[in-house]
Protein backbone atom coordinates (compact mmCIF):
# COMPACT_ATOMS: atom_id res chain seq x y z
CA UNK A 1 0.00 0.00 0.00
CA UNK A 2 1.50 2.72 -1.28
CA UNK A 3 -1.41 5.69 -0.77
CA UNK A 4 -1.03 6.75 3.02
CA UNK A 5 -5.11 7.13 3.24
CA UNK A 6 -5.06 3.30 2.63
CA UNK A 7 -2.84 2.81 5.18
CA UNK A 8 -5.07 4.52 7.42
CA UNK A 9 -8.00 2.76 6.02
CA UNK A 10 -6.25 -0.59 6.07
CA UNK A 11 -5.55 0.58 10.24
CA UNK A 12 -8.81 1.42 10.89
CA UNK A 13 -10.54 -2.17 9.17
CA UNK A 14 -7.62 -4.19 11.07
CA UNK A 15 -8.91 -2.64 14.25
CA UNK A 16 -12.52 -2.95 13.52
CA UNK A 17 -11.81 -6.75 12.95
CA UNK A 18 -9.88 -7.16 16.49
CA UNK A 19 -12.98 -5.43 18.52
CA UNK A 20 -15.54 -7.20 16.37
CA UNK A 21 -16.50 -3.94 15.24
CA UNK A 22 -18.68 -5.64 12.38
CA UNK A 23 -20.87 -2.66 11.01
CA UNK A 24 -18.36 -0.19 11.60
CA UNK A 25 -15.48 -2.82 8.93
CA UNK A 26 -18.82 -2.64 6.53
CA UNK A 27 -19.13 0.74 6.12
CA UNK A 28 -14.72 1.13 5.82
CA UNK A 29 -14.63 -1.44 3.02
CA UNK A 30 -17.79 0.20 1.07
CA UNK A 31 -15.78 3.29 1.28
CA UNK A 32 -12.49 1.85 0.21
CA UNK A 33 -13.32 -1.87 -1.64
CA UNK A 34 -9.75 -2.70 -2.65
CA UNK A 35 -8.54 -3.14 1.13
CA UNK A 36 -10.16 -6.44 1.12
CA UNK A 37 -7.10 -7.33 -1.27
CA UNK A 38 -4.38 -5.55 0.57
CA UNK A 39 -1.91 -6.83 3.03
CA UNK A 40 -0.05 -5.22 6.04
CA UNK A 41 2.53 -6.80 7.56
CA UNK A 42 1.99 -9.87 5.53
CA UNK A 43 -1.72 -10.30 6.57
CA UNK A 44 -4.92 -9.69 4.70
CA UNK A 45 -8.28 -8.78 6.40
CA UNK A 46 -8.89 -12.51 5.91
CA UNK A 47 -6.07 -13.45 8.31
CA UNK A 48 -7.09 -10.99 10.83
CA UNK A 49 -10.19 -11.77 11.25
CA UNK A 50 -9.66 -15.83 10.95
CA UNK A 51 -6.53 -14.93 13.70
CA UNK A 52 -9.29 -13.34 16.13
CA UNK A 53 -12.35 -15.45 15.73
CA UNK A 54 -14.53 -12.92 13.95
CA UNK A 55 -16.72 -15.47 11.59
CA UNK A 56 -19.55 -12.68 10.68
CA UNK A 57 -16.27 -10.53 9.09
CA UNK A 58 -14.41 -13.40 7.73
CA UNK A 59 -17.82 -14.34 5.97
CA UNK A 60 -18.66 -11.01 4.84
CA UNK A 61 -15.13 -10.15 3.18
CA UNK A 62 -15.69 -14.26 1.62
CA UNK A 63 -19.19 -12.95 0.14
CA UNK A 64 -17.54 -9.93 -1.08
CA UNK A 65 -14.88 -12.81 -3.61
CA UNK A 66 -11.98 -13.11 -1.67
CA UNK A 67 -9.55 -14.95 -2.32
CA UNK A 68 -10.01 -18.05 0.71
CA UNK A 69 -5.86 -18.89 -0.24
CA UNK A 70 -4.41 -15.85 0.42
CA UNK A 71 -0.99 -16.54 1.75
CA UNK A 72 0.67 -14.79 4.16
CA UNK A 73 4.71 -13.99 3.99
CA UNK A 74 5.39 -17.34 6.14
CA UNK A 75 3.18 -19.01 4.07
CA UNK A 76 -0.11 -19.49 6.26
CA UNK A 77 -3.84 -19.36 4.89
CA UNK A 78 -6.89 -18.03 6.63
CA UNK A 79 -6.84 -22.09 6.80
CA UNK A 80 -4.27 -22.63 8.87
CA UNK A 81 -4.95 -20.14 11.34
CA UNK A 82 -8.35 -20.79 11.98
CA UNK A 83 -7.27 -23.73 12.85
CA UNK A 84 -4.63 -22.69 15.29
CA UNK A 85 -7.50 -20.48 16.66
CA UNK A 86 -9.75 -23.63 17.35
CA UNK A 87 -12.34 -21.86 15.26
CA UNK A 88 -14.49 -24.74 13.85
CA UNK A 89 -17.46 -22.70 12.24
CA UNK A 90 -14.68 -20.22 10.74
CA UNK A 91 -12.62 -23.68 9.49
CA UNK A 92 -15.92 -25.03 7.91
CA UNK A 93 -17.05 -21.62 6.59
CA UNK A 94 -13.79 -21.53 4.64
CA UNK A 95 -14.05 -24.91 3.38
CA UNK A 96 -17.47 -24.28 2.24
CA UNK A 97 -15.48 -21.59 -0.27
CA UNK A 98 -13.23 -24.45 -1.44
CA UNK A 99 -9.73 -23.25 0.82
CA UNK A 100 -7.41 -25.41 -0.42
CA UNK A 101 -6.71 -28.26 2.55
CA UNK A 102 -3.26 -28.96 1.38
CA UNK A 103 -2.25 -25.73 0.61
CA UNK A 104 1.50 -25.60 2.44
CA UNK A 105 3.22 -22.45 4.23
CA UNK A 106 7.35 -22.24 4.42
CA UNK A 107 8.07 -24.94 6.43
CA UNK A 108 5.69 -27.15 4.24
CA UNK A 109 2.99 -27.59 6.98
CA UNK A 110 -0.55 -28.15 5.70
CA UNK A 111 -3.84 -27.07 7.36
CA UNK A 112 -3.52 -30.71 8.23
CA UNK A 113 -0.39 -30.70 10.17
CA UNK A 114 -1.82 -27.84 12.16
CA UNK A 115 -4.52 -29.71 12.90
CA UNK A 116 -2.66 -32.51 13.93
CA UNK A 117 -0.55 -30.63 15.26
CA UNK A 118 -2.20 -29.14 17.69
CA UNK A 119 -4.52 -32.46 18.31
CA UNK A 120 -8.02 -31.06 16.86
CA UNK A 121 -10.06 -33.59 15.87
CA UNK A 122 -12.98 -32.18 14.43
CA UNK A 123 -10.83 -30.03 12.07
CA UNK A 124 -9.02 -33.57 10.84
CA UNK A 125 -11.93 -34.74 9.90
CA UNK A 126 -13.47 -31.95 8.00
CA UNK A 127 -10.28 -31.46 6.62
CA UNK A 128 -9.83 -35.37 5.28
CA UNK A 129 -13.75 -35.19 4.03
CA UNK A 130 -12.57 -31.78 1.92
CA UNK A 131 -9.21 -33.60 0.00
CA UNK A 132 -7.02 -33.41 3.00
CA UNK A 133 -3.67 -35.01 2.31
CA UNK A 134 -2.30 -37.06 5.06
CA UNK A 135 0.67 -38.03 3.25
CA UNK A 136 1.80 -34.72 2.49
CA UNK A 137 5.43 -33.91 3.90
CA UNK A 138 6.63 -30.95 6.28
CA UNK A 139 10.10 -29.33 6.22
CA UNK A 140 10.95 -31.97 8.81
CA UNK A 141 10.00 -34.92 6.80
CA UNK A 142 7.07 -35.67 8.93
CA UNK A 143 3.45 -36.10 7.82
CA UNK A 144 0.20 -34.79 9.44
CA UNK A 145 0.01 -38.92 10.72
CA UNK A 146 3.07 -38.42 12.54
CA UNK A 147 2.47 -35.47 13.66
CA UNK A 148 -1.29 -36.94 15.05
CA UNK A 149 -0.30 -38.82 18.41
CA UNK A 150 -3.09 -40.51 19.64
CA UNK A 151 -5.58 -38.82 17.12
CA UNK A 152 -3.56 -41.13 14.16
CA UNK A 153 -6.67 -43.27 14.06
CA UNK A 154 -8.61 -40.48 12.75
CA UNK A 155 -6.93 -41.24 9.49
CA UNK A 156 -7.55 -43.57 6.83
CA UNK A 157 -5.96 -46.45 6.70
CA UNK A 158 -5.91 -45.64 2.41
CA UNK A 159 -5.32 -42.57 0.73
CA UNK A 160 -7.43 -40.82 -1.09
CA UNK A 161 -10.48 -40.36 1.35
CA UNK A 162 -13.91 -40.24 -0.36
CA UNK A 163 -14.52 -36.37 -0.24
CA UNK A 164 -17.50 -34.25 -0.04
CA UNK A 165 -19.09 -32.73 -3.37
CA UNK A 166 -22.21 -30.65 -4.32
CA UNK A 167 -23.72 -33.51 -5.78
CA UNK A 168 -23.19 -36.34 -2.55
CA UNK A 169 -26.08 -37.28 -1.06
CA UNK A 170 -26.35 -36.20 2.38
CA UNK A 171 -27.03 -39.87 3.15
CA UNK A 172 -23.50 -40.83 2.32
CA UNK A 173 -21.86 -37.82 3.94
CA UNK A 174 -23.55 -38.92 7.37
CA UNK A 175 -22.42 -42.22 6.84
CA UNK A 176 -18.76 -41.28 6.19
CA UNK A 177 -18.70 -38.79 9.17
CA UNK A 178 -19.95 -41.78 11.60
CA UNK A 179 -17.56 -43.61 10.11
CA UNK A 180 -14.68 -41.28 11.29
CA UNK A 181 -16.31 -40.44 14.08
CA UNK A 182 -16.44 -44.18 15.12
CA UNK A 183 -12.69 -44.29 15.36
CA UNK A 184 -12.20 -40.77 17.09
CA UNK A 185 -9.71 -41.40 20.17
CA UNK A 186 -11.76 -42.27 23.77
CA UNK A 187 -8.96 -40.91 25.60
CA UNK A 188 -9.38 -37.86 28.87
CA UNK A 189 -9.44 -34.95 27.07
CA UNK A 190 -7.27 -33.68 28.85
CA UNK A 191 -4.48 -34.99 27.72
CA UNK A 192 -4.66 -32.65 25.11
CA UNK A 193 -2.46 -30.39 25.16
CA UNK A 194 -3.65 -26.75 25.00
CA UNK A 195 -3.27 -24.13 22.25
CA UNK A 196 -2.28 -20.51 22.92
CA UNK A 197 -5.67 -18.58 23.60
CA UNK A 198 -4.52 -15.01 23.14
CA UNK A 199 -7.87 -13.03 22.37
CA UNK A 200 -8.11 -11.50 25.84
CA UNK A 201 -4.88 -10.82 26.08
CA UNK A 202 -4.15 -8.94 22.47
CA UNK A 203 -7.88 -7.20 22.97
CA UNK A 204 -5.99 -5.93 26.35
CA UNK A 205 -2.89 -4.75 24.81
CA UNK A 206 -4.77 -2.99 22.40
CA UNK A 207 -6.51 -1.07 24.97
CA UNK A 208 -3.41 -0.02 26.39
CA UNK A 209 -1.53 1.16 23.31
CA UNK A 210 -4.95 3.12 22.55
CA UNK A 211 -4.98 4.86 26.45
CA UNK A 212 -1.22 5.92 25.82
CA UNK A 213 -1.58 7.10 21.70
CA UNK A 214 0.14 4.34 20.57
CA UNK A 215 -2.35 1.81 18.83
CA UNK A 216 -0.40 2.61 15.18
CA UNK A 217 2.07 -0.08 17.09
CA UNK A 218 -0.48 -2.81 18.13
CA UNK A 219 0.35 -4.93 15.06
CA UNK A 220 4.00 -4.75 14.86
CA UNK A 221 3.89 -5.70 18.03
CA UNK A 222 1.97 -8.92 18.14
CA UNK A 223 3.66 -9.78 15.39
CA UNK A 224 6.89 -10.05 16.75
CA UNK A 225 5.42 -11.76 20.00
CA UNK A 226 4.81 -8.58 22.38
CA UNK A 227 1.46 -10.05 22.22
CA UNK A 228 0.24 -9.90 26.48
CA UNK A 229 0.09 -6.74 28.59
CA UNK A 230 0.59 -8.65 31.76
CA UNK A 231 3.45 -10.29 30.43
CA UNK A 232 5.33 -7.86 29.32
CA UNK A 233 4.49 -5.66 32.12
CA UNK A 234 5.96 -8.41 34.45
CA UNK A 235 8.99 -8.66 32.54
CA UNK A 236 9.74 -4.79 33.81
CA UNK A 237 10.26 -6.76 37.15
CA UNK A 238 12.99 -9.04 35.38
CA UNK A 239 16.29 -8.99 33.58
CA UNK A 240 14.23 -8.98 30.44
CA UNK A 241 12.78 -5.33 30.45
CA UNK A 242 11.56 -3.88 27.22
CA UNK A 243 14.08 -1.47 26.78
CA UNK A 244 14.67 1.08 24.00
CA UNK A 245 17.15 -1.03 22.25
CA UNK A 246 14.74 -3.53 21.84
CA UNK A 247 11.89 -1.99 20.83
CA UNK A 248 13.99 -0.37 17.90
CA UNK A 249 14.82 -3.57 16.71
CA UNK A 250 11.25 -4.26 16.18
CA UNK A 251 10.58 -1.41 14.37
CA UNK A 252 9.35 1.22 16.86
CA UNK A 253 11.87 4.29 16.25
CA UNK A 254 10.42 7.12 17.59
CA UNK A 255 12.57 7.38 21.02
CA UNK A 256 9.67 9.27 22.58
CA UNK A 257 7.02 6.62 21.34
CA UNK A 258 9.63 4.21 23.06
CA UNK A 259 9.99 6.10 26.56
CA UNK A 260 6.18 6.38 26.68
CA UNK A 261 5.70 3.00 26.32
CA UNK A 262 8.19 1.88 29.01
CA UNK A 263 7.25 4.27 31.32
CA UNK A 264 3.36 2.80 30.83
CA UNK A 265 4.37 -0.76 31.12
CA UNK A 266 6.51 0.28 34.46
CA UNK A 267 3.33 2.04 35.89
CA UNK A 268 1.70 -1.24 34.90
CA UNK A 269 4.43 -2.95 36.07
CA UNK A 270 3.70 -1.42 39.48
CA UNK A 271 0.05 -2.44 39.59
CA UNK A 272 0.47 -5.98 38.93
CA UNK A 273 -0.05 -9.02 41.57
CA UNK A 274 1.42 -12.38 40.07
CA UNK A 275 -0.57 -15.14 41.12
CA UNK A 276 0.03 -18.68 39.10
CA UNK A 277 -0.82 -22.20 39.94
CA UNK A 278 1.53 -25.10 38.03
CA UNK A 279 3.28 -28.18 38.71
CA UNK A 280 4.09 -29.34 35.30
CA UNK A 281 5.50 -28.12 31.77
CA UNK A 282 2.43 -27.77 30.12
CA UNK A 283 0.43 -26.04 32.85
CA UNK A 284 4.01 -23.26 33.10
CA UNK A 285 3.30 -22.81 29.14
CA UNK A 286 -0.27 -22.72 29.28
CA UNK A 287 0.08 -20.21 32.40
CA UNK A 288 1.65 -17.57 30.36
CA UNK A 289 -0.23 -18.31 26.82
CA UNK A 290 2.25 -19.83 24.93
CA UNK A 291 1.06 -23.55 25.41
CA UNK A 292 1.27 -24.12 21.58
CA UNK A 293 5.04 -24.52 22.23
CA UNK A 294 4.59 -27.52 24.49
CA UNK A 295 5.50 -29.95 21.63
CA UNK A 296 8.50 -27.89 20.84
CA UNK A 297 10.01 -28.19 23.93
CA UNK A 298 8.94 -31.99 24.34
CA UNK A 299 10.13 -33.13 21.13
CA UNK A 300 14.13 -31.38 22.15
CA UNK A 301 13.79 -32.76 25.60
CA UNK A 302 12.19 -30.29 27.53
CA UNK A 303 10.18 -32.21 29.12
CA UNK A 304 10.74 -31.59 32.70
CA UNK A 305 9.96 -28.37 34.20
CA UNK A 306 11.67 -29.29 37.45
CA UNK A 307 15.03 -29.79 35.52
CA UNK A 308 14.58 -26.88 33.18
CA UNK A 309 14.04 -24.70 37.21
CA UNK A 310 17.08 -26.43 38.39
CA UNK A 311 19.56 -25.38 35.56
CA UNK A 312 18.38 -22.23 35.18
CA UNK A 313 21.35 -20.79 36.71
CA UNK A 314 23.80 -22.85 35.38
CA UNK A 315 25.65 -23.88 31.89
CA UNK A 316 23.10 -26.25 30.81
CA UNK A 317 19.98 -23.26 31.12
CA UNK A 318 17.61 -22.48 28.12
CA UNK A 319 18.63 -19.30 26.13
CA UNK A 320 17.81 -17.17 23.28
CA UNK A 321 19.67 -19.19 20.54
CA UNK A 322 18.38 -22.65 22.09
CA UNK A 323 14.76 -21.51 21.80
CA UNK A 324 14.98 -20.43 18.60
CA UNK A 325 17.57 -22.68 16.66
CA UNK A 326 16.62 -25.74 18.18
CA UNK A 327 13.14 -25.14 20.19
CA UNK A 328 12.25 -23.12 16.94
CA UNK A 329 10.56 -20.14 18.39
CA UNK A 330 10.76 -17.34 15.61
CA UNK A 331 9.03 -14.81 17.79
CA UNK A 332 11.24 -12.87 19.54
CA UNK A 333 8.73 -11.84 22.48
CA UNK A 334 7.87 -15.24 23.20
CA UNK A 335 11.11 -16.17 23.70
CA UNK A 336 11.93 -13.59 26.23
CA UNK A 337 8.93 -14.25 27.74
CA UNK A 338 9.71 -17.64 28.30
CA UNK A 339 13.35 -16.52 29.77
CA UNK A 340 11.64 -13.75 32.12
CA UNK A 341 8.83 -16.44 33.74
CA UNK A 342 11.58 -19.28 33.83
CA UNK A 343 14.23 -16.90 35.87
CA UNK A 344 11.30 -15.56 38.03
CA UNK A 345 9.88 -18.71 39.32
CA UNK A 346 13.87 -20.39 39.52
CA UNK A 347 14.54 -17.57 42.09
CA UNK A 348 11.17 -18.81 43.57
CA UNK A 349 12.09 -22.41 43.43
CA UNK A 350 15.34 -22.08 44.80
CA UNK A 351 13.90 -19.65 47.80
CA UNK A 352 11.64 -22.11 48.73
CA UNK A 353 14.29 -24.86 48.84
CA UNK A 354 17.13 -23.11 50.92
CA UNK A 355 13.96 -22.49 53.41
CA UNK A 356 13.28 -26.12 53.86
CA UNK A 357 17.22 -26.62 53.87
CA UNK A 358 17.32 -23.97 56.89
CA UNK A 359 14.28 -25.94 58.78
Amino acid sequence: MNNSNAVSDFHNASTSIIIGDYIHFQSIISENPTLINEKEFGESLLHIAADNNQYDIAEFLLSLGVNPDIQTDSGESALHLSIFRSSKRIVNLLLSHKANPNLQNNELKSPLHYAAEFKEPDAIKALLLHGGNPTLIDINGLTPMDLAGDLANLFPYRFPMPMISEASPTEELSSTINSLNRTAIKSDRSDIRLKTKRSSSKEELFDFLCSISLKKYYKTMVSFGFDNLEALAFQMKTQYPITHKLLKTIGIEAYGDQSRLIANLEKVSCELYLSYDFITLDEFLDEIELGCYYENFVTNGYDNLLYILENSKTHKMLNDDILKFSLGIEKPGHRIRILAFIEFFSNKYFQHKCRCCLL
